[in-house]
């Protein structure tokens, strides 16, 4: 399957850029296009992946709200029109500035697809390029290409490098594929977006801070999304898809896009051994997994009930909180409580009860004892007789050889011999169980 997953790059000037000041410029075009173009099927969750990486920049990556624009299947013209306004802004403000261009949709080995229509790459890649940016950031998550789980893109073409499409002639630059250029993009249900954004994203959030510092740099979030998406397009695809990274910055060896500190509402987690998951109660998805390990680590989450999960062969292990604005709410490991056990998923008892056994349970033995007395009636010509035999005492003794066999000497209870024609009945005493051994 011929295809560019996602990839990300990142262009710098010569001089090292402080992305953590505050005098820093961050301005951002984030495209989700669900629409497709001929021939090709329209997608779910671009529109989604779009907001979730928004959100992130916001919330984590000191992008001021107002400075982050979504477009939901634009025309190209306005995407383009989107860049070069942000390039114009930040050329006559003269400060150090990042602009970052996200698209989630369709693509070919020539252009985006953005409302359907086609977005050459070449056209971008002169944005991409422009030195009214100090840091210009490219994170594209497309493909062409087909599998099950809505693949961005169905017609076959030649394969392709990733670099062709967006290579930068300028020097210092980092990219990121999530796949090589003969892999599907994929998107899926399970995760409500595609694979590689939803790993991105949760890396962004904090789950991909290696170092503890309290901010996770594209090499940290690469790291972490490409694992995940192996794993997942493992377990869940036709093919897998394994991401690359290529780094070429002058001056630095990676480049920070989001600082913890800044969250206004941050989840920190004490981990012991993990891993452990948050789930986002309202919507049942994971939205970020902690990697094994022992660790303490913040992560910025929107304000909400969350579920924090760990699960061992032992059983599950979780608590219930709430991220609440302006605050940092903090989870130990070892004060998950268990609210599942392997065994109960069985719904049974792990040893049947006696009640509801044809048979003893293994081990346990019993004395029978059983008294019979027996009544009847005799006819002759127009009189009857009613009499009663003397009372007969029955023993007998089972033991439970397993759940399902027995053992039995005597316990039938003695019947009183009646004469011919004679009805009658017999009362007996129950089982007495004694205790195994």
């Amino acid at each position: 399957m011929n295809a560019l997953l996602a990839l990300t790059l990142v262009a710098l000037s010569a001089a090292p850029l402080d992305t953590g000041s505050p005098h820093v410029q961050r301005l951002a075009v984030v495209v989700g296009a669900n629409r497709a173009a001929p021939g090709r099927v329209p997608l779910r969750y671009a529109h989604r992946d779009a907001h979730n990486l928004a959100s992130v920049l916001v919330e984590a990556g000191q992008f001021s709200r107002e400075d982050v624009v979504v477009l939901e299947d634009p025309e190209p013209s306005r995407v383009l029109a989107a860049l070069d306004s942000r390039l114009e802004r930040l050329g006559k403000e003269g400060r150090e500035g990042l602009l970052l261009f996200y698209y989630s949709g369709h693509s070919d080995e020539q252009a985006l697809y953005p409302n359907g229509q086609p977005l050459e790459l070449k056209a971008l890649r002169t944005r991409l390029e422009d030195g009214r940016a100090a840091v210009r950031v490219g994170i594209l998550d497309a493909c062409q290409g087909g599998s099950w789980t809505r693949a961005k893109g169905l017609s076959a073409a030649a394969p392709f490098s990733v670099e062709v499409p967006l290579g930068l002639s300028s020097e210092g630059s980092v990219l990121l594929a999530s796949s090589t250029g003969q892999e599907a993009s994929h998107e899926t249900d399970a995760l409500q977006g595609s694979f590689f954004t939803h790993h991105l994203v949760a890396g962004l959030r904090g789950a991909a801070d290696e170092g503890d510092d309290g901010q996770v740099t594209v090499g940290e979030a690469f790291a972490y999304a490409q694992r995940l998406t192996i794993r997942d397009t493992s377990l869940h695809g036709e093919a897998v898809q394994h991401p690359s990274f290529d780094l070429r910055l002058r001056g630095r060896q990676d480049l920070p896009l989001t600082r913890l500190a800044s969250a206004s509402s941050t989840l920190e987690v004490r981990q012991e051994l993990g891993p452990l998951q948050v789930i986002q109660l309202h919507s049942g998805l994971v939205v970020l997994e902690v990697p094994e390990g022992r660790r303490a680590l913040r992560m910025a989450l929107p304000v909400g009930p969350y579920l924090v999960r760990r699960r061992t062969p032992e059983g599950t292990f979780a608590r219930e909180l709430q991220v609440e604005a302006g605050k940092t709410v903090t989870v130990h490991e070892e004060n998950l409580e268990l609210v599942g056990a392997p065994g109960l998923a069985a719904k049974r008892y792990s040893r049947p009860l006696a009640a509801t056994l044809t048979t003893l349970p293994a081990g346990t033995h019993a004395v029978r004892l059983s008294v019979s007395t027996g009544y009847g009636e005799t006819r002759l010509n127009t009189s009857s007789t009613v009499y009663a035999s003397p009372p007969s005492l029955g023993v007998g003794y089972r033991v439970g050889l397993s759940d399902r066999l027995e053992l039995a000497v005597g316990g039938l209870p003695a019947r009183a011999v009646l004469p011919p024609g004679a009805g009658g009945r017999g009362d007996s005493l129950a089982d007495a169980l004694l205790p195994p051994g």
